[in-house]
């Protein structure tokens, strides 16, 4: 709790229960209770920016993580299972119509694609339909972690120069040009 006050202490403890920001500042900050749920939101967020925040949640959440054993080796373990996953090794398609594969017989790295099996009876007989995870998010959260994906912003700025500033720039630039650094 260090550096905290007694109510960003309760915020953190409500947020970490609810995981929502604008309920636990409700919790913290009963006053809040009475306010427009924008201006809630606001606060909230703005407690989120803030780095003495952020740290005591990681804290506070620390121990979960730790029991439940996620690491982030397994969440990206988890995420190349889906990434680089082949339908083929779950399914057999043809002119004879599509076959899945038993369950039983799936690895662990053929079942981490799978998110949804259901079947359809109807009169005219009965479907399954096998549906997996989105390999495309898979591969993009995985190069965002990587860092192989950088936003790019344009940032321009008018810098207003004397013409004093301007002539020693200009000069810089000249020497610059003749490689005199």
């Amino acid at each position: 709790m260090a550096g905290l006050t007694e109510q960003q202490e309760k915020f953190c403890q409500a947020y970490v229960e609810c995981g929502n920001a604008s309920e636990a500042y409700r919790r913290a900050y009963p006053r809040a209770k009475n306010w427009k749920p924008e201006s809630v939101h606001r606060k909230a967020h703005e407690l989120l920016g803030n780095v003495k925040i952020m740290s005591r949640l990681d804290e506070l959440r620390r121990p979960a993580l730790k029991k439940a054993e996620v690491t982030a080796e397994r969440v990206v373990k988890e995420l190349a299972r889906i990434a680089f996953g082949d339908k083929r090794e779950l399914m057999e398609w043809g002119p004879n119509g599509v076959v899945l594969k038993s369950s039983d017989g799936l690895s662990e790295d053929q079942a981490a694609m799978v998110a949804e099996v259901s079947e359809t009876i109807s009169q005219g007989g009965c479907s399954i339909k096998l549906k997996t995870y989105d390999k495309v998010k898979a591969l993009e959260l995985l190069g965002r972690y990587l860092g192989m994906f950088v936003e790019k912003r344009e940032v321009t700025n008018r810098l207003e120069l004397t013409r004093d500033q301007q002539a020693v720039l200009q000069e810089i630039e000249k020497r610059a040009d003749a490689g005199l650094g």
